[in-house]
């Protein structure tokens, strides 16, 4: 059977706004995808399906038994093989006329400028801190867009950095300023993730890089994008451009800098609180209890006082709450709060800010806990 190359992308190219331009654009690009796992097979089957003309994937692991369930590019057979050496091959059966770079290794300081080098964007389909601002900060030096992407048990975020043909592009140092301390963000080995996450949010990953690279739409330019798929409960922040005080500021810089020891050693702060630290404190001190939560989280109870400042406007609001010396943020889980302390810093330095580990569901356990 002869193929018509017109009809492999047909589709796409009659859309309105996309065209045989937008199409040649996606076929002159050169796309590097960061880990071929649970993000990482759909971007790359989804960009691979689009046409983009050079996809390099970068992976030094082996396909588990254990990733079978999300990492949908993979089949029982393959257990044991190079994780891009099976995406290579069956990339190359999905569509022969995408050029598919197999880096089989692992990204480190020691290679990411050579590899990032090759390529016009770049996808953060990695699965821990270290690597996620080793490569933020390899991009922002290098001047590379990153389309980022998470997911942890039922929720996952998208965002897209060092990217803004209009003005000043943020980076994930302006969403995570610092690594979260232990027990603020879980893993999935450790908690758990839903097969169907990765691909969701892999699939928004693919679809920022055709955005970007075809100029349709609009991209998650200096925004977060986080959804809840137990509830489909969505979020979309602003993450605004920073100047981080710890970046590398030069290739040598990054070069010296420890990611490893930053994201285990820095990630333990007196600042993060337990529930039942909270309240022995409460009882001897005034505090002011800002919770970060939407609005429509919060309900009604009787275990704290506070002020509603949700995340998404909360750089807007807080400078108009009336504060006392001691504060502590709370959230959900422990997370947000955690990144709402990080913007408060900046703004009251001179007052003692807190987080509450774990989040209300701790003060709701411990309350449990003396009831039973």
């Amino acid at each position: 059977m002869v193929l018509n190359r017109n009809d492999r992308y047909s589709r796409q190219i009659i859309l309105k706004d996309f065209g045989p331009e937008a199409q040649q654009q996606l076929a002159h690009a050169r796309v590097l995808i960061i880990g071929v796992g649970g993000l990482g097979c759909p971007v790359l089957m989804y960009l691979a399906a689009a046409g983009v003309g050079t996809i390099g994937i970068a992976d030094g692991d082996h396909v588990e038994l254990n990733n079978l369930h999300r990492q949908i590019l993979f089949d029982t057979p393959d257990v044991g093989l190079s994780k891009v050496q099976v995406a290579f091959t069956k990339m190359k059966l999905k569509n022969p006329e995408v050029k598919i770079v197999a880096h089989g290794c692992f990204v480190s300081t020691a290679n990411v400028f050579d590899l990032l080098s090759c390529y016009d964007l770049i996808v953060d389909a990695t699965d821990n801190f270290a690597s996620r601002y080793m490569i933020s900060d390899a991009c922002h030096l290098m001047n590379k867009p990153l389309v980022y992407g998470a997911v942890s048990c039922y929720e996952g975020q998208v965002g897209v950095f060092n990217f803004n043909p209009n003005g000043f592009a943020s980076n994930y140092r302006d969403l995570f300023p610092v690594p979260p301390a232990p027990g603020e963000a879980n893993s999935c080995t450790a908690e758990g993730v839903l097969g169907v996450l990765p691909g969701i949010i892999g699939l928004m990953q693919a679809n920022e890089v055709i955005k970007i690279l075809a100029g349709v739409g609009i991209p998650l330019i200096n925004k977060l994008f986080t959804i809840d798929i137990s509830d489909y409960r969505t979020l979309e922040m602003e993450v605004s451009p920073g100047v981080h005080s710890g970046m590398p500021g030069s290739v040598e810089e990054f070069m010296r800098f420890d990611y490893d020891s930053f994201c285990s050693v820095n990630a333990t702060y007196d600042e993060v609180i337990a529930a039942f630290t909270l309240k022995e404190w409460m009882l001897k001190e005034e505090w002011s209890i800002i919770d970060v939560r939407e609005k429509e989280e919060v309900m009604e109870n009787d275990l704290f006082s506070s002020v509603n400042v949700p995340l998404s406007t909360f750089k807007t609001e807080i400078e108009n709450v009336t504060l006392a010396e001691n504060v502590i943020f709370v959230c959900a889980s422990g997370v947000r709060s955690r990144l709402a302390l990080d913007i408060a810093k900046n703004i009251f330095p001179e007052r003692k800010l807190f987080c509450l580990k774990e989040g209300v569901q701790a003060l709701i356990n411990l309350e449990f806990e003396k009831e039973n």
